[in-house]
């Protein structure tokens, strides 16, 4: 599942516009089976006849002379059980094993490398900012949901200042299911709503979370 969510406002104490758009993708796993081994039907049986006495035939000649069965001891020898292959474990793909403390520099690089294209300033990665957003993502991947307001802290703009983080101008891009930085940066880019925070002259810092495939960047000014 793949989604994208932007909230914004233009100054202190105004409203917000909320925008956004879903697209979905599904895989499928493959498990290994466990093989079995066992002695043939064909071996057992020789092994069986081995087991039995038998009569030799009498030689007939002037005198016939019964011989005596000879018998022969048999001893069972061990069946040697063959181990039991186990399944393998998979492995989790590598892309999907991202490094969240590098992902919020990646993040940021890539939202200046635009905002140069457009001539504008670039934004300032802020540790504080970085722990809204970090705690955001960490919110929606443990309380399983995809909105700008959370059901802990309220509003984007409500749990900034509860982490004691003041603005005049502040917006939110989320997202969800995207792999890697240059993935999710490629969706916000193309959807109006979510470029507009990135590229919004107003915004000097930003702030960056991940946690499980949720995507959070933070925008004040």
């Amino acid at each position: 599942m793949k989604r994208l969510g932007t909230i914004a406002i233009a100054t202190l104490g105004l409203g917000f516009a909320l925008s956004g758009f879903s697209n979905t993708a599904s895989a499928a796993a493959a498990y290994p089976c466990p093989l079995n081994a066992g002695a043939t039907k064909q071996v057992q049986q020789q092994q069986q006849a081995q087991g039995f006495p038998y009569m030799v035939q009498p030689q007939y000649a002037y005198q016939p002379v019964m011989q005596q069965p000879v018998q022969q001891q048999y001893k069972q020898q061990p069946v040697q059980q063959q181990p039991v292959q186990q399944p393998v474990q998979q492995q989790p793909a590598k892309q999907h094993q991202v490094d969240a403390s590098s992902v919020m520099k990646q993040v940021a690089d890539l939202v200046n490398q635009e905002r140069a294209k457009a001539g504008l300033k670039p934004v300032v990665l802020d540790a504080s900012l970085n722990k809204v957003a970090q705690a955001k993502a960490a919110d929606m991947s443990n309380n399983h949901y995809f909105d700008h307001t959370s059901p802990t802290y309220g509003s984007p703009f409500d749990m900034m200042k509860q982490f004691g983080v003041s603005f005049m101008t502040a917006g939110e891009n989320i997202a969800m299911g995207q792999r890697t930085a240059d993935e999710v940066m490629t969706q916000w880019m193309n959807s109006e709503g979510h470029r507009q925070n990135i590229m919004n002259p107003s915004f000097t810092k930003i702030g960056v979370g991940f946690v499980n495939g949720y995507w959070v960047q933070e925008f004040i000014g």
